[in-house]
């Protein structure tokens, strides 16, 4: 809450009109490199000798959607649709054969072969795997019913189905790698009855992504994230236990692994009409291909045919990797990164087996940069950026860019994380017992040829990590103090995959933790992606650390786009001014810039972050900003604003050029995002119209040293 001197109004959220808008010092990655930064001229702030007046009761104008926005379109989820990948060719597929392994190699071994089995199971980790094992025993397999599938479609609720979807699949998985581990038959009765009911379902999709009963009732099949991810690590049990499991069940999984997910995905791309997934590069892309292709080579005996899941997943993978900037990074953000590059490295190690290595997807650039890009992303203590449908507390998965660097020659990479039996990762909607392929079984993959990263590139670059391309900067304190500041700005567009309207959205990181932030995502519901996304504000400018102009939010598109003009660095400070005006459609905007300029600490100068956003009119209208925080805001008798994470403080000084400010509080929320969650808005509001004007916002690690004044009444 704000205490002492705040200006709050209690003001419902529904009083907001939202209709419908929502190291190396100079190095930016491993790969890539920052485009070469001239000197250039920039503003120079008009410093006050004492922050502005505070007007108190001074009550803000509703806020309105972008000019234009005004009728609501469905969601758009990023990228062009690419033309549908075309079906391999008989040449095509007799060039492959030659390479093809008829011996299936995937996910380890079967279970039979004790000599690797054997020593797991006597392991610490093996041991509790077997004891989860036996508590799964006693755990019923649970229900799936109609009532649970209609509920998405009635009440946007996805978790009941999904949670009892997924849950099926996790007891099956715990039972397995068990049985795999003991390998005395006291698993398999259940195993097969789990797997029976698996069988039986009407869909292995999730009523998300396509809600009809006809798809739950098994008349419609759907191949998705779910299914997709459910076939591998289906026919990774069958191949494991393959020696235990009743033949007549064999033959049923093999038949309903190719009824529901490989005959329909070849038919798909042999027909001219792909799934959207086939076409769109995204996280969706590389997971549906990547569980696919691994069930299919996983159960599938004729070498053409495995010929032709490899040749496909080379065209659709490839375009996953074209979905990265040439720097590595993707709009999707950490999360999703480590959700899709994930599965492209399954693949690509199945792939890799299935071929006795003559196809390599890693032997490639892109894929290295894409592969290593996470770690300069980091602001620093563990924290990222959470831009667009991205966790506040997401984290990248580092484990994954180090199997890569592995491969990619790196000596020093620990490879324990890549030699031992575990449960497989999980995710919402299956387990995944193949992630084994790398995380258990990938200890051994051989160094890619004709690749090397060198050692200093892996580490994150003390000062910053520019990705020009990509409108992503990271700015680091150094290593002079402690008591720094980390700071992410993005810019980018708004039609962005997991797109929220945020261009100029920043993130303040102190001691390891995110002080100011923008707000993230939030369980997603029917209406996430649906032409009510930006209702919310979690998700339109609102609620989001930048202008409010006009009483207009952003625009919704990818026409809504932010331009930098001008950027400088030096070890003392950084600057990067950005051109936000096509970021709204606000009648009589002229012109809108948001210069950043961060500042590290030396000697007796304090870490700090300078935002500042000068706006021009064509006549005077009102104009504001906020600051996105999960602490508590306290306005200072002396117009300093101390925002407090859990002990760890941070502090904003206003300065406006003599305007007058005010100050409002409200809560960012989302469809499942209550105002109960914490994340604050704090408006920072010039509080009178100007033609011509700005707004800058002085962010330190310490109290800075002002002179007190008296608040107006």
């Amino acid at each position: 809450m704000i205490t002492r001197r705040t200006i709050f109004y209690s003001v419902p959220l529904a009083w907001v009109l939202l209709l419908g808008g929502c190291g190396n010092q100079d190095s930016a990655s491993v790969v890539a490199r920052p485009q070469v930064v001239e000197e250039v001229e920039t503003f120079t702030p008009l410093v006050e000798a004492s922050s502005p007046t505070i007007i108190e009761n001074y009550e803000p104008e509703p806020v309105l959607v972008a000019v234009g926005d005004e009728e609501k379109k469905r969601y758009g989820s990023g990228k062009a649709l690419e033309d549908p990948p075309a079906f391999p060719s008989a040449e095509e597929v007799d060039a492959v054969l030659e390479w093809i392994d008829l011996e299936i190699d995937t996910v380890g071994v079967p279970a039979s072969d004790r000599s690797v089995w054997g020593p797991f199971s006597e392991t610490p980790e093996g041991q509790k795997l077997i004891a989860l094992g036996e508590e799964r025993l006693n755990d019923p397999i649970p229900v799936l019913n109609e009532e649970m599938w209609l509920l998405f479609q009635e009440t946007g609720d996805r978790r009941t189905y999904q949670d009892a979807f997924s849950e099926r699949m996790n007891r099956l998985a715990d039972l397995a790698v068990a049985e795999a581990l003991e390998y005395q038959g006291r698993f398999i009765p259940a195993i097969e009855e789990n797997i029976r009911e698996i069988l039986q379902q009407g869909a292995w999709s999730v009523p998300a992504h396509g809600k009809g009963l006809e798809v739950f009732q098994g008349q419609k099949i759907i191949v998705d994230l779910a299914a997709s991810q459910l076939a591998w690590s289906l026919a990774t049990v069958d191949y494991w236990l393959s020696s235990e499991l009743e033949p007549n069940l064999r033959t049923q999984i093999k038949a309903e692994l190719e009824r529901r997910v490989l005959d329909p995905y070849l038919e798909a791309v042999r027909s001219g009409q792909p799934y959207w997934w086939m076409m769109r590069p995204n996280n969706w892309m590389a997971v549906c291909v990547g569980g696919v292709t691994g069930a299919a080579l996983t159960i599938e005996p004729d070498p053409r045919v495995r010929a032709e899941f490899i040749l496909i997943a080379q065209t659709i993978l490839g375009r996953y990797i074209d979905g990265f900037t040439s720097e590595g990074i993707s709009d999707e953000g950490i999360s999703y990164w480590s959700f899709g590059f994930s599965h492209f490295l399954y693949a690509s190690e199945a792939i890799r087996r299935a071929t006795n290595g003559a196809v390599d997807l890693l032997q490639d650039e892109h894929v290295m940069a894409v592969s290593q890009s996470p770690r300069n992303l980091e602001i620093g203590g563990n924290v990222y950026g959470a831009f667009g449908d991205q966790s506040i507390r997401a984290k990248a998965d580092l484990r994954i860019s180090d199997f890569a660097a592995m491969r990619y020659g790196v000596e020093s990479v620990d490879t324990e994380p890549f030699s031992g039996v575990n449960g497989g990762r999980r995710h919402p909607l299956s387990p995944q017992l193949y992630s084994l392929i790398v995380f258990g079984f990938g200890a051994d993959a051989p160094p890619v040829e004709g690749f090397s990263i060198p050692e200093g590139d892996r580490e994150s670059h003390a000062y910053r990590s520019w990705f020009p391309e990509s409108e992503l900067y990271i700015f680091r304190p150094g290593s002079q103090r402690d008591d720094g500041l980390g700071l992410a700005l993005r810019i980018g567009n708004n039609g962005e995959s997991h797109n929220h309207n945020d261009i100029g959205s920043f993130v303040v990181e102190k001691n390891g933790r995110p002080i100011l932030i923008d707000p993230g995502m939030e369980r997603y519901t029917k209406d996430s992606f649906s032409e009510k996304r930006y209702d919310i504000s979690l998700n339109n400018s609102f609620g989001h650390p930048v202008p409010v102009v006009g009483n207009r939010l952003q625009k919704t598109g990818p026409s809504a786009v932010g331009e930098v003009i001008a950027t400088t660095h030096s070890e003392e400070e950084d600057v990067v001014e950005i051109d936000l005006t096509r970021a709204y459609r606000t009648p009589g905007l002229i012109n809108l810039r948001r210069e950043v300029r961060y500042t590290r600490p030396v000697a007796d100068q304090l870490s700090s972050i300078v935002v500042r956003d000068e706006v021009e009119f064509r006549s005077p209208q009102n104009f504001s900003t906020a600051l996105i925080t999960r602490g508590e805001i306290t306005i200072r008798e002396d117009g300093i604003v101390e925002f407090n994470v859990g002990g760890t403080k941070v502090y904003a000084r206003i300065r406006t050029g003599g305007v007058p400010i005010a100050f409002d509080q409200r809560p960012v929320t989302g469809f499942t995002t209550p105002a109960s969650r914490g994340i604050k808005r704090l408006g920072i509001y010039l509080a009178e119209p100007v033609q011509e004007g700005f707004l800058e916002i002085t962010i330190t690690s310490s109290l800075p040293q002002t002179s007190e004044r008296t608040l107006n009444p």
